[in-house]
């Protein structure tokens, strides 16, 4: 670091040497900061990153699913039925502070019974999700729950009983009303 030798002159004419070191210390706290503050922002440059997360209906026996998504304040625009092997998906920029979090209600009816299946999930998680899967995260939804991983043996989040309410998304959306078989033909896609 470069030091600084000030010569002052006084009233009197005569020159003084100056340590200057409250100068000098002053240098070296703004040197810190800096460090300290780009350091802080680097550690937050995984943020601000731009995810595509996408979830597919594997559930056997073909049923279509509904799926309605929603972050805080924010329903997705589209809420479509999604049939056996095709998927919806979405993009977004994870926020600053990494508290990004997409909740989906996602139903479908039992294809052996007919019985609806219900449940909300926290479909995304920045803090969790992203040093996992990145900028592209992949849900895979199956009669055990939904996976994460298509390789996982077990499902990272399981069907609610339906008897318990579920308390997994804060900002949970309304679920669309049970009373009709979910059917590609005259589904609204608007619930």
């Amino acid at each position: 670091m470069v030091m600084f030798n000030f010569k002052t002159s006084s009233s009197s004419g005569t020159g003084r040497d100056h340590n200057h070191s409250g100068f000098i210390f002053g240098i070296h706290l703004v040197v810190i900061l800096i460090i300290v503050f780009s350091s802080m922002f680097t550690s937050v440059d995984s943020s601000f990153e731009q995810v595509k997360v996408t979830v597919i209906n594997n559930i056997t026996g073909n049923p279509f699913m509904r799926i309605q998504c929603r972050t805080d304040g924010e329903v997705l625009d589209d809420h479509p039925s999604v049939a056996y092997g095709e998927s919806i998906s979405w993009d977004f920029q994870v926020d600053a502070l990494n508290t990004t979090k997409y909740c989906c209600v996602i139903q479908y009816n039992d294809p052996n019974d007919g019985h609806l299946i219900h449940g909300d999930f926290s479909i995304y998680e920045a803090e969790k999700d992203l040093p996992d899967c990145g900028g592209n995260c992949s849900r895979f939804v199956q009669e055990k729950g939904i996976f994460f991983h298509p390789t996982d043996a077990n499902a990272t989040l399981t069907w609610p009983n339906p008897e318990a309410p579920s308390v997994r998304c804060p900002f949970r959306p309304a679920p669309p009303p049970p009373s009709a078989p979910l059917e590609l033909v005259g589904v609204s896609t608007k619930w």
